[in-house]
């Protein structure tokens, strides 16, 4: 088994060396193939560098070649040269690779992982052999074929809650020094693929690292994906521990419980020897802590009102057009008031009550009486005489007496 497994990295490492030395030679074509362009001067323009106007073209042209196209038929499609097909595939490979997540959690044993020895140690579950645990972690995390012997009936049958969990039980739970060797194959894959992009000229990217870089990160997402789905079931036990009683439903928990893991996943330390089931319980407790009150507070704002409620119940209130056409009318009717007393009367009816003008409040006796030059006993006396010869004409002509009355 082990030297089955030599043998297999030796295929791998020499395959890889092969693909740097196409590379290479790929470069001195396109170094050619420009000499030879500048030189005779027959190049269309159609087959010259790409102008701001062919993103469009560009795109394709890399969507194509990540579908398996070749360079050559690239650039008998487009009708453009060997040499600026490379280029606009090689600038567009850039932006995705600078473009990649790489942070990681630093340890100094990446640091010291300078010989091939010491870098098997950290991407090999066991070290330099091949032991029966590191075959069982495989068939353990990649998940085994039981979920498709299961019966079809049964998952017809089932709910969409028992469905997912049974699907849980294909990705069983990892020991700690399972789960350890993973963080840190994940960190160190990506510290590997980030030194190596800080080499990589953006002007001038080099096919060959960024093939090294995309492996590494590939390499990286599927740890990442063993380490989540592993820690599945957590996320089950807190919905059904915190989630009890809130107005999301199951999936919906599960679903923002699942990206909370994935960020834990991320950010988890491993070099302080703890388990990541803590440091992930917290967080999701944290998540669910924040999540739930928002969504709650949401739904009760925009929850449907009751029509039924909303039909039974009179709405006294009056529309604006119809209070001013009471105000216009009261405001008539204490004109027509007015008109019947005398000056003095009506000067402190208009005081008392702010009829002056739009900007005038009313007064209290003493205010009153001082404006006047009288007492403010003297003032309340007039104010009633003017109101009985108010309400005498209201009276008798039938009107409506005004509420300030």
């Amino acid at each position: 088994m082990v030297k089955s497994i030599e043998k297999k990295i030796k295929r791998a490492e020499w395959e890889f060396a092969k693909v740097c030395r196409e590379r290479e030679a790929f470069e001195f074509d396109e170094k050619i193939d420009d000499l030879r362009e500048s030189s005779s001067g027959t190049v269309a323009s159609s087959r010259s560098e790409f102008s701001r106007n062919d993103e469009s073209m560009k795109e394709e042209i890399y969507q194509e070649f990540c579908r398996g196209v070749s360079i050559k038929e690239l650039a008998q499609k487009f009708g453009r040269a060997v040499a600026s097909i490379y280029r606009a595939v090689g600038a567009r490979r850039a932006e995705v690779v600078f473009a990649l997540p790489l942070d990681y959690v630093p340890s100094p044993e990446f640091e010291r992982a300078t010989t091939a020895k010491a870098e098997r140690a950290l991407l090999v579950f066991g070290g330099e052999k091949q032991t029966n645990a590191e075959q069982t972690l495989a068939i353990r995390v990649d998940g085994g074929t039981n979920a498709a012997k299961k019966s079809e009936k049964l998952r017809a049958a089932a709910t969409v809650e028992s469905a997912y969990l049974s699907r849980l039980d294909d990705s069983p739970l990892l020991s700690a020094a399972e789960e350890a060797f993973l963080f840190r194959k994940y960190n160190y894959l990506k510290f590997k693929a980030s030194r190596l992009r800080e080499k990589l000229d953006p002007k001038k990217p080099k096919m060959c690292a960024m093939d090294e870089i995309e492996r590494l990160w590939n390499e990286a997402v599927a740890t990442k994906k063993r380490l989540i789905s592993a820690n599945l079931r957590l996320v089950v036990s807190v919905v059904k521990k915190y989630g009890a009683g809130s107005l999301l439903s199951f999936n919906e928990l599960v679903s923002d419980g699942n990206v909370s893991l994935m960020k834990a996943v991320e950010k988890f330390d491993y070099t302080t020897g703890n388990r990541f089931s803590t440091y992930a319980t917290w967080a999701l407790y944290r998540n669910f802590a924040r999540t739930i009150p928002d969504e709650r507070k949401r739904v009760e704002r925009y929850r449907p009102c009751d029509v039924a409620l909303m039909e039974l119940k009179q709405d006294h209130r009056s529309s604006p057009l119809q209070a001013e056409r009471v105000y216009a009318e009261q405001t008539t009717q204490v004109n027509r008031f007015m008109r019947e007393l005398n000056e003095r009367e009506r000067k402190i009816v208009e005081m008392r009550y702010g009829f002056g003008s739009v900007d005038s409040k009313p007064q209290t006796l003493r205010q009153v009486g001082q404006n006047m030059g009288v007492t403010k006993e003297r003032v309340r006396q007039i104010e009633i005489r003017a109101l009985e010869k108010m309400r005498r004409v209201a009276e008798e002509e039938k009107l409506e007496i005004p509420d300030f009355y």
